[in-house]
């Protein structure tokens, strides 16, 4: 709680008023990714290494988060002497103000209760997995974790759209990376299945969505580009069909494995021109998602074949 409410207050000191906006959207964001990505790692931890070591490697993360901490340079102003005041003082002078104001007592009051009975919902949750339901330590970080997809999803959607490409770029990245740690993990624990199956893809749509409806609104706003956000429409829209006509020819007993490019290899594509670009190379943007635009093209053609062949063989 006290950490919460210092960083929040130590950032106008360390950078401008101008970028209060853009520093608290992006640890809105970090907040986020580690909301969806804390309970996942730390389930698959539990079922690779077990709970004590799993542990272990959580202290070593504070560890760094105070390495961290001490690596920053900046200081802040000190007050001047006479303006200090006892820090009773202080605290009952900002509780009259937060409580007099209509606008921040709400808040106040919103934000209090949330955390308190958030928390709690939160520590009966997993009781009434592990306990009651019998969930797997790793299956119950994945539950958490498609819980928390949301604010992930709301965070990556708050880059894009303001023109922070390459920092929502990292981000989505990371997400594509622990999406195939967690396949590799369950493969070695030898617990894949088909719920596990079915909640991937799901998530895999979600993220798509994420990340071209970001690209979309960006384009169509601040990067003003009415033609490559038409490419990310078609690109999303064609990601759906290519994965509608997989699981619909499954459904009906026919194998659909173009192999051409799988999902990761598009994604990197696509992160790769949007972060890239992020950092000011000219043009890769372009080329990456038109060269995505035709390989989603591709994939759909050659999908409605293999199924057409493999139909009229039997």
């Amino acid at each position: 709680m006290f950490f919460d409410v210092s960083y929040q207050s130590y950032l106008p000191a360390l950078i401008g008023t101008d970028d209060l906006v853009d520093g608290n959207g992006k640890l809105g964001a970090s907040q986020s990714f580690a909301a969806l990505a804390g309970p996942g790692l730390g389930g698959g931890l539990v079922g690779l290494v077990g709970a004590a070591r799993a542990m272990s490697a959580d202290a070593i993360s504070y560890v760094v988060s105070v390495a961290s901490l001490v690596a920053i340079r900046a200081r802040e102003r000190p007050p001047q002497p006479d303006q200090r005041q006892k820090l009773t003082t202080e605290i009952a002078e900002g509780l009259s103000f937060v409580l007099r104001h209509p606008i921040l007592r709400k808040i106040v009051a919103c934000t209090g209760t949330a955390n308190l009975f958030g928390a709690m919902a939160m520590a009966l949750e997993i009781i009434f997995l592990v306990r009651l339901l019998h969930v797997r330590p790793a299956d119950t970080g994945l539950l958490i974790a498609v819980a928390s997809l949301g604010g992930v999803a709301g965070g990556a959607l708050g880059l894009f759209p303001i023109g922070e490409l390459f920092p929502g770029a990292f981000t989505c990245t990371i997400f594509v990376f622990l999406d195939m740690l967690d396949g590799v993990l369950a493969r070695m624990k030898g617990t894949t299945g088909t719920w596990g199956a079915f909640l991937d893809s799901t998530m895999d749509r979600i993220a798509d969505a994420g990340i071209f409806s970001g690209l979309v609104i960006w384009f169509m706003l601040g990067g003003r580009n009415p033609l490559l956000a038409g490419v990310c429409l078609f690109c999303l829209v064609a990601g759906n069909l290519v994965s509608y006509v997989k699981a619909r020819a499954e459904g009906l007993g026919l194998r659909c494995d173009v192999g051409l490019i799988e999902r990761p290899e598009r994604m990197v594509i696509s992160l790769v021109a949007v972060g890239v670009s992020g950092l000011g190379v000219p043009y890769i943007l372009n080329v990456g998602l038109w060269a995505l635009a035709v390989i989603y093209f591709a994939l759909a053609v050659m999908s409605a074949f293999l199924v057409k062949r493999r139909q009229a063989h039997g």
